[in-house]
């Protein structure tokens, strides 16, 4: 019993240094250094002194994170740069308490990600979020997103989103890693995964426009076999699509059921001006 007691008071004790002295701690380094930030020991010494009680300090962590980036919005037009140092130590020692904290791993990935443009640390963050939450499609669309978006890495973006579409049971995602597989020149794969989803899809309208988006696909295929082959008989790259039609290795350019034009791009992939999107009226094709 005064095992309990003596636990009861050092924690209060705790808390009570936590939101009284920290926060006059952090705002002496903000007008010493010119900066503000959470005053955290290393995970270790917090793990100490936490006194067993590693989940509640975790969410005071995280909590203290979400007061410091919402106070930090408040004095300044735009998250200063140094603030992504306090971010990732904050969720360093909030993950290090508690692995299993979702809302840690969501705010750090996606404040590192988008305001201080870390993108290696909130590819660890997701990472290690992923491997504690296997089951969590989110983090794997997170991931597949910052590839996607920042990186330009379509290969990683499309396996993340393959495994977030069937962890999620998801028509919309699969088709949008197909389309990713589609941007890396994998357009095989992207069939195999739009084939799949079809056969298990019970929405017929969904449906029926995953049977659209795989039509493209078997057109880019057609385009990219006979470039191929073109590449194997001339020796060099084709410019245009009509050079594959002047030469009879296309007998004409298949159309794109989403009303665009295809063409070769600078880097030789095969490319529609739809972009798999349905063409409106007023735009202009190209190629």
């Amino acid at each position: 019993m005064k095992r309990f007691f003596l636990i009861g008071i050092l924690l209060v004790f705790f808390l009570f240094i936590n939101r009284t002295f920290v926060p006059k701690i952090s705002r002496y380094r903000k007008i010493q250094k010119g900066e503000a930030g959470l005053f955290l020991l290393s995970p270790d010494a917090e793990k100490f002194i936490s006194l067993d009680y590693e989940g509640l300090r975790s969410f005071w962590v995280t909590l203290d994170l979400r007061v410091f980036l919402a106070t930090l919005l408040e004095t300044h037009p735009y998250f200063p740069k140094w603030a992504g140092d306090v971010v990732y130590k904050a969720y360093r020692v909030a993950s290090f308490l508690n692995p299993y904290y979702f809302d840690i791993y969501y705010i750090a990935s996606l404040n590192l990600m988008w305001d201080f443009k870390r993108y290696s640390d909130a590819e660890e963050v997701l990472k290690r979020a992923i491997q504690y939450m296997p089951r969590n499609w989110l983090w794997h669309f997170f991931l597949s997103f910052e590839y996607f978006y920042f990186l330009k890495k379509y290969d990683l973006a499309a396996e993340h989103m393959k495994i977030a579409a069937k962890l999620k049971h998801s028509a919309l995602l699969a088709s949008l890693a197909a389309r990713l597989y589609y941007s890396s020149g994998r357009t095989e794969i992207a069939l195999s995964i739009l084939d799949n989803q079809i056969r298990n899809t019970q929405n017929e309208n969904w449906k029926k426009e995953l049977l659209k988006r795989k039509k493209a696909l078997l057109a880019v295929l057609k385009i990219e076999r006979a470039i191929e082959m073109y590449e194997r008989k001339e020796g060099k790259k084709p410019r245009t699509l009509d050079v594959l039609v002047e030469k009879g290795y296309l007998k004409k350019i298949p159309q794109d059921p989403y009303g665009g034009r295809f063409y070769i791009d600078k880097n030789g992939n095969v490319k529609s001006t739809s972009n798999f999107t349905e063409k409106r009226e007023s735009e202009n094709g190209h190629e």
